[in-house]
């Protein structure tokens, strides 16, 4: 498992395939779900239903100096149960790594929007 991580270290390895399309999201957790079968969910996201994603990369918030990095294959993307907002199931969910930076760090991108999407 890598410690200080940035988006581009998981884009640039072979978890992310060329032409694949990533949703990056930062959450507390509260609605991230992870099973030791490596299915999960993260829910409750304003995103585009229908916009084509491979793979979700998860900047999980524990600490100011200790976040936890997940990536998952998308398997579906379901209704919340607050209109206009969405849970993406997942499969083969792997903890990949840590990072001590913050989340605009992270993405190395100033917007403090909690989802980025990035293709390779």
């Amino acid at each position: 498992m890598r410690k200080d991580m940035k988006m581009r270290d998981i884009i640039n390895t072979d978890i992310i395939n060329a032409g694949e399309t990533v949703l990056v999201v930062f959450t507390r957790g509260n609605y991230f779900t992870y099973e030791q079968d490596g299915n999960g969910s993260t829910g409750n996201w304003k995103i585009n239903k229908n916009r084509e994603i491979d793979k979700i990369i998860i900047y999980k918030r524990m600490t100011h100096d200790h976040n936890q990095i997940y990536v998952g294959i998308k398997s579906d993307i379901i209704d919340s149960k607050e209109e206009g907002r969405f849970v993406i199931r997942m499969k083969n969910i792997k903890l990949v790594g840590t990072t001590n930076h913050n989340w605009k760090e992270f993405k190395e991108n100033d917007s403090s929007s909690p989802i980025m999407y990035k293709t390779k």
